[in-house]
């Protein structure tokens, strides 16, 4: 029994230590997480869908977006000495996030550096809160601030001052290429 106590006291430390860092290793990498096919929260088109996926970009930490081509952003995340750039393919429906490179998240091919997940998750959370921007779609007229009806009645009066009507007849016949000569206006 004193034998065996004395091999477990000798041989703990070690088998705790090697536990403990196939745990922690563990904890630190995990399979590559890519997001595929997530559908975009309300109507849009492209230009909506980039919009919206800019924005979400924006309200996540360290985030940069680049247009590659139609319906495919680049984005890069960097923090402290770590490095990641996913591919965000887009139609006006859905999205999806995917593995392009890294810097010292340890990728083997299969498996990374758990931040990069966690940072990919809370990109696509983000893109999938991120509501589509109505305002670019709202013609010029709409987005101004709605007029009084005094202010609307002065603007047409001084649209239509000095000017004068013309008689009828005055204009010779042919002066409009769209009407033809001699055709009742």
């Amino acid at each position: 029994m004193l034998q065996r106590r004395e091999m477990l006291r000798g041989g703990m430390p070690a088998l705790v230590a090697v536990g403990a860092s196939l745990g922690l290793g563990a904890c630190r990498e995990a399979p590559i997480y890519e997001s595929v096919g997530g559908q975009f929260p309300g109507n849009g088109n492209m230009a909506d869908r980039e919009s919206q996926i800019r924005r979400a970009a924006a309200t996540q930490t360290g985030w940069t977006v680049q247009p590659v081509r139609y319906g495919l952003l680049r984005a890069t995340n960097s923090w402290r000495s770590h490095q990641m750039t996913v591919d965000i393919s887009y139609d006006v429906r859905t999205f999806s996030i995917r593995y392009v490179n890294s810097v010292n998240l340890d990728y083997d091919g299969a498996r990374i550096h758990a931040a990069y997940n966690d940072r990919v998750r809370a990109l696509e959370g983000a893109i999938l809160r991120t509501q589509p921007d109505t305002v670019s779609r709202a013609t010029p007229a709409a987005r101004t601030a709605p007029q009084s009806a005094t202010a609307s009645a002065r603007s047409s009066r001084r649209l239509t001052e000095g000017v004068s009507e013309l008689p009828v007849g005055s204009i010779p016949d042919g002066a409009f290429p769209a009407l033809p000569a001699g055709q009742p206006r």
